[in-house]
């Protein structure tokens, strides 16, 4: 395809319902700039493919034979995109408006310098409340206060478990940024189409995109949230996780792991170590029985991965 201005790529891993909203807002809302759609799918089981297939055959569809992870997966579609611009969308989210427009001038406007890495949004949640859309890089003194947190709130909740009572918390209400920041969420990272944009395939879930952009502050690129494009990030939904069933899900041992192999790749050793050691204290809960020893050592083995 030719003169293509943005590849928008999407990960899809049994998400059929999430990604038929999210194709659907793209092509109600995309106005005045070329696009292709570039959809990398982990082997999904759930219809995905034929639906992508009967509903959207211009999108370009790449069947991985497995789950590959987050960043690999979007590796193997940006090898195949065309775009001047790249667009890293989850299938989970929502464009209300013409945000890859705003994206697109905004780039085009504001980088004679070359000196922009990534732009984002502020995104909303499913009930317009704005959520995570950006972060710190991780340091060893903000790991050690939220694992100690945890490990704290762990030792609470097996004990609520057991007397059967439900733990809720509310979450802290999020004001919306425009900015310079240190990392953008994955959920819509918006970058040039070159080498930069490319994930360390190491991470499986989680830390990528914190990883590819502290590779950006090295290069001395800017991060900057923008004005403009509202995008919702849903939740996935599901069946609802009691607390042992949460800590031993994938997703929350992946983060984990992910948290270990950052500090290795950084060049932090001792604060990769030392993170290790934390995790392992927290899953050194006999409530996690037997899983919690596979756990602990997959993070130990992220710890050798660097």
């Amino acid at each position: 395809m030719e003169n293509v201005d943005v590849s928008v790529i999407i990960v899809n891993y049994n998400t059929k319902e999430l990604l038929s909203t999210c194709l659907k807002s793209i092509y109600k809302n995309t106005k005045d700039v070329n696009i292709e759609i570039l959809i990398s799918d982990n082997g999904s089981i759930d219809g995905s493919i034929d639906y992508i297939k009967e509903k959207y055959p211009d999108v370009i569809l790449i069947e991985n034979k497995k789950n590959l992870g987050f960043g690999a997966a979007n590796n193997v579609a940006l090898s195949k995109a065309c775009g001047k611009y790249v667009l890293f969308l989850n299938s989970d989210t929502v464009i209300n408006n013409n945000a890859i427009k705003i994206f697109y001038d905004f780039f085009e406007l504001n980088n004679s310098k070359n000196e922009l890495g990534a732009i984002g949004c502020n995104l909303q949640d499913e009930d317009f409340k704005y959520t995570h859309s950006y972060g710190n890089f991780p340091t060893l003194k903000s790991s050690f206060r939220y694992l100690c947190d945890i490990f704290i709130k762990n030792i609470v909740k097996t004990f609520l478990y057991f007397i059967k009572y439900e733990y809720k918390t509310t979450p802290p209400k999020i004001e919306p940024y425009y900015g310079d920041v240190d990392y953008i969420t994955g959920a819509d990272l918006f970058m040039l189409n070159n080498e930069n944009a490319y994930f360390n395939e190491k991470f499986f879930l989680y830390y990528e995109e914190t990883f590819l952009e502290y590779q950006l502050l090295k290069k001395g690129l800017r991060r900057v949230l923008i004005n403009g494009p509202e995008i919702q990030h849903l939740t996935r939904g599901g069946k609802k996780k009691n607390f042992r069933e949460l800590f031993l899900s994938r997703s929350f041992t992946e983060s984990f792991q992910s948290m270990t192999l950052y500090y290795k790749l950084i060049g932090k050793n001792l604060s990769a170590l030392f993170v290790a050691i934390l995790i392992t204290l927290i899953y050194l809960n006999p409530l996690f029985l037997p899983l919690n020893f596979s756990i602990i050592g997959k993070v130990w083995r992220r710890l050798n991965a660097g």
